[in-house]
């Protein structure tokens, strides 16, 4: 005679799915002389001759004392606390603490929440967009005005010229001076949005009569 044997794992309790085996009867086993328990042979640590209990979302059965209780599952949970640092749940009957967020910063300017929304690092944000403008400075603006002035150094025998070259030149400039100011702009650092960029100026062209 065999009887379906519940297996559990050895170190955690936990039900393994679709690992059932089966039991064979004690060949020992009287009613006479036995507990009706221990008419199968299997070892009550490990196993159990009851069906698993059943089960929601985020919920096992775990194998206590020879009984299957149902328990709170929420392993590989990733969480981050108010401060904005990481934890991952390892443990069963562990769940997500109060105040704490299962979504992941949106960006490496969001540092902290306040247990609902993430929150950007004003600080950061600040500091992020100085660069960026820096940036355009640096790659876009001094190698247009540079190439402008050079046209203008060999132009001053051609009015026209001349005149479309610096046309242009006062245009970088005021982009430029666009930038500058974007700190001293209404809303800055713009949390919430989009940065307001100046409208870059066309790429400089020659002068063709």
């Amino acid at each position: 005679l065999m009887t379906t044997l519940y297996n559990a794992h050895s170190e955690t309790g936990e039900y393994m799915v679709g690992q059932d085996t089966e039991a064979y009867e004690n060949p020992m086993y009287s009613p006479e002389t036995h507990n009706p328990d221990d008419r199968f042979l299997f070892n009550p640590k490990t196993s159990s001759l009851n069906a698993p209990r059943p089960t929601e979302a985020n919920q096992i059965n775990q194998l206590i004392n020879g009984d299957w209780l149902v328990v709170q599952d929420f392993r590989g949970t990733e969480y981050w606390t108010q401060d904005g640092k990481k934890h991952v749940i390892s443990a069963l009957e562990i769940e997500v603490p109060d105040k704490c967020l299962t979504v992941p910063p949106p960006s490496a300017l969001h540092t902290t929440h306040d247990g609902s929304v993430w929150l950007i690092d004003m600080a950061a944000r600040s500091s992020h967009i100085r660069a960026e403008r820096d940036g355009k400075l640096t790659a876009i603006y001094a190698p247009a005005i540079e190439q402008l002035n050079r046209w203008i150094d060999s132009s001053e025998d051609n009015p026209a010229a001349l005149a479309h070259y610096k046309t242009q030149r006062s245009a970088w400039h005021a982009w430029a001076d666009a930038l500058c100011d974007l700190p001293d702009q209404p809303g800055f650092p713009w949390p919430d949005g989009d940065v307001p960029w100046p409208e870059q100026p066309p790429k400089p062209t020659r002068y063709t009569p």
